[in-house]
């Protein structure tokens, strides 16, 4: 696990920028910390706001692999990789892109943010199972 930098998901995203950076992760990095079963918290979009986990929603990264479940069934599969899009905004490449997946990869200790915001997408905040 990465250094020790909790966020909660109650403080803002400046905070979650400031811990990611602090860990200084390259794709590498990323990688190997984003392996292991991740559990939906909540997502946000300037329509519809913020929406506390609504469903049960499970993402598992394997090493070149993943899957998303709703309510145990998978409805996303399929590989991955990290890909750069500049020194320190690291995104995922998928074959099969999902939904939840969207954005910049901002990781903070537990968790991790799929940060879609910026372009007008939505967040999507999980917690490591």
């Amino acid at each position: 696990m990465t250094q020790s930098c909790e966020y909660d998901k109650t403080n803002n995203l400046k905070e979650l920028w400031e811990c990611n950076a602090r860990q200084n992760l390259d794709s590498a990095k990323l990688t190997n910390e984003l392996i292991g079963t991740w559990i939906w918290t909540y997502h946000y979009d300037e329509i519809g706001g913020t929406i506390i986990a609504n469903k049960d929603v499970k993402v598992t990264f394997s090493t070149g692999t993943f899957k998303v479940f709703e309510n145990s069934v998978i409805i996303t599969q399929g590989s991955w990789s990290i890909r750069n899009a500049t020194s320190i905004e690291l995104y995922l490449e998928m074959s099969n892109p999902s939904d939840y997946l969207g954005g910049r990869i901002l990781l903070c200790g537990n968790q991790v943010m799929f940060n879609g915001s910026y372009v007008d997408g939505p967040d999507n905040l999980f917690t490591r199972e």
